[in-house]
Formats: C-alpha cells, sequence, structure tokens
C-alpha cells in the first residue's frame, strides 16, 4: 500500500491549534461543573439567611481598624452625593446614636453588624 501523505507545517500548526482550543473549552466546562457542584454544597451546608438589615433596628456596627459603633440605629442606606460634604463616591450606611447624632460609614468599611433588637412590625 502506497500511501501518499504530505504532511506540511501548516496542517501541524492547524492540529495544535485545534487542540489547544479543545483544552481551552475544556477547562471552561469543567469549571463551570466544578463551580455548579461547590454552589450546590455550599446551600446544602449553609442555609440562607432569613433575616436582613432592617429599618429601626439596633446593632453593633464593627468597622476595619476603628472602634466599634454599640447599640446604634439603622436609618437606611444613601449614596454620597447625596448626603452633603462627603467626598468620596460610594453608598453609606446610616445610623444614629442614642444621642441622635447621625453616623455615616462606607459600606466597604463595616465588617460586622451585630443585631441587637428587632423591629417588631405591627399589623395595621
Amino acid at each position: 500500500m502506497n500511501c501518499n501523505q504530505n504532511i506540511t507545517a501548516g496542517m501541524v500548526w492547524a492540529m495544535v491549534a485545534g487542540a489547544m482550543v479543545m483544552l481551552i473549552v475544556y477547562g471552561i466546562i469543567s469549571s463551570n461543573i466544578q463551580q455548579r457542584r461547590l454552589r450546590a454544597e455550599r446551600e446544602r451546608v449553609m442555609p440562607k439567611a432569613l433575616s436582613s438589615i432592617c429599618i429601626g433596628s439596633r446593632y453593633n456596627v464593627l468597622i476595619k481598624g476603628e472602634k466599634p459603633f454599640t447599640d446604634v440605629e439603622f436609618e437606611g442606606v444613601v449614596h454620597n452625593n447625596e448626603a452633603g460634604n462627603l467626598h468620596f463616591d460610594e453608598r453609606s450606611f446610616v445610623f444614629k446614636r442614642l444621642t441622635g447624632e447621625r453616623i455615616f460609614l462606607r459600606q466597604a468599611s463595616v465588617r460586622v453588624m451585630e443585631q441587637l433588637v428587632a423591629v417588631r412590625k405591627v399589623a395595621p
């Protein structure tokens, strides 16, 4: 049997490029499958939080590198352009101390918010 196959350099490079594309596609697919498995395992082990931050609730707030703010009332979230003379362009949590003064904390600086008293919703 006389097979006259002329393999050129272009064909070799095409096979190498095709193999690389197939490896990239395989990596993407296997990564997505792994992420889906991890997400399902995480949801099975850690249930979703039933509560969220409530306006009117009282919190202890711990922030990066500062002393904690204890027993402050959550008033809401404000964009700092609306808050007055604040120069950073982010959103802030707004808290009120027992003395009535307001505290504006950048969301990125808040580490932990420990809920003290939840606001009870009263039926009308």
